[in-house]
């Protein structure tokens, strides 16, 4: 019987997570009430898109650093695999806030009257997230194992 109390424990955290990833924490608020709130799809937004944007500078001085073009130094004293799989990381992270901002994008585009933050497809299933936050650990774990 411990794993299904193991998978229970699981089961609520990625609720709590999905719970946070709803916003469900700033009802109350008139642009946090509903998903189509312009606050709500704001925040968003501007998440991914700082997220996106750390990522792609650093992938930028990581390219440049593998050229040869930058000194190795920059980034303090990480190994030929460190970095690796530091480029690695940076690429996974910007094809999926490109990939959740498209979704966005695109149903803004071609179905307006349905958009709202839920269009980010951030949260949209326990499955998803489960996955997601394997993901990260798993970078996680390799990382400061090596």
């Amino acid at each position: 019987m411990p794993h299904f109390r193991l998978l229970s424990l699981m089961g609520d955290r990625l609720v709590f997570v999905q719970s946070i990833l709803a916003m469900e924490r700033w009802n109350g608020y008139p642009q946090y009430d509903n998903d189509k709130g312009l606050g709500r799809v704001a925040l968003m937004a501007c998440i991914l898109s700082l997220i996106l944007g750390m990522n792609l500078m650093l992938c930028l001085q990581l390219v440049l650093i593998n050229t040869g073009r930058l000194p190795k130094d920059l980034i303090g004293e990480w190994s030929d695999e460190r970095r690796q799989m530091a480029m690695q990381w940076t690429v996974y992270v910007i094809v999926l806030c490109t990939f959740h901002l498209g979704e966005f994008f695109t149903t803004s585009i071609f179905n307006p009257t349905v958009t709202s933050a839920d269009s980010f497809m951030v949260n949209h299933s326990k499955a998803y997230t489960a996955a997601a936050l394997v993901s990260y650990d798993k970078v996680l774990c390799i990382y400061f194992l090596q």
